[in-house]
């Protein structure tokens, strides 16, 4: 019998992270699930199940330290172990600097940071016993400056600091720690960005070498991927996802 492994995917009651958990649970694993919403959380749980694989749910904002405990103490629980943690969970935010505040710094910070590495530090030792594997969701607003992005961005950069510093401290234990780095993927959020004027579609698509929007899933396999044995020796690393528009040089 093949043994199950089990992990966390924060944010995943929509958009990318729902697209991961189902992605993880048609390859063999058993996931949290974990969002905002119950009811959103158990459509997803169900999609899990549907998939192959059993499913828990936390509901919560990762930005609570309780949220972080309950992560990972429900799923130590329920399944026993912990192989891996995806950390998805995330919030955008559109201000000039000047506008933004103490509070907008502390939120956003909470959200991208100190939330992930709220779950991390408490799933540390486990993620050592099994050798595990980490996979931070971050931004191209990390790489690339954008209007009005600057807290998002910052806080994205600052998750990518994290992936490379924890894969330099665990890689001795046996604990890779990688990212994923998504282009402009078509989400509920994107969806709406484009509806409320704050993304110009064609303009996306115009610099994007691909000439397309990305798919959840495809986001989803990689981060499957990173996650899994067929990865095993790459570590410190934020792949990006994104149809080449990161290397685009206004060319056609």
């Amino acid at each position: 019998m093949v043994e199950r492994k089990a992990a966390i995917v924060t944010g995943s009651s929509s958009g990318i992270g729902r697209a991961t958990a189902v992605e993880l649970a048609q390859s063999g694993w058993d996931v949290t699930v974990h969002g905002l919403d119950h009811n959103d959380c158990e459509m997803v749980a169900a999609e899990a199940a549907a998939a192959g694989g059993r499913a828990l749910i936390v509901a919560g904002d990762i930005r609570e330290e309780a949220t972080a405990a309950a992560l990972v103490d429900t799923t130590l629980q329920g399944f026993g172990r912990i192989d891996g943690i995806v950390n998805n969970a995330g919030a955008g935010m559109t201000k000039p600097f000047g506008e933004i505040g103490d509070a907008d710094w502390a939120s956003i910070l909470q959200m991208h940071l100190v939330g992930p590495t709220r779950v991390l530090r408490r799933a540390e030792a486990e993620l050592r016993r099994r050798r595990g594997s980490v996979v931070n969701i971050s931004s191209l607003a990390s790489l690339r400056a954008l209007g009005g992005r600057t807290g998002y961005g910052a806080a994205k950069a600052a998750m990518d600091g994290l992936t490379r510093q924890l894969a330099a401290e665990w890689a001795a234990h046996g604990v890779r720690v990688n990212g994923v780095a998504p282009g402009t993927i078509l989400t509920p959020l994107v969806e709406r960005n484009f509806d409320l004027g704050l993304l110009n579609r064609e303009r996306v698509l115009e610099r994007t070498p691909l000439g397309r929007l990305g798919d959840p899933a495809e986001v989803a396999r990689v981060t499957r991927f990173l996650l899994g044995e067929d990865a095993s020796y790459i570590t410190g690393q934020t792949i990006n996802v994104d149809g080449g528009w990161s290397i685009w040089g206004g060319w056609k």
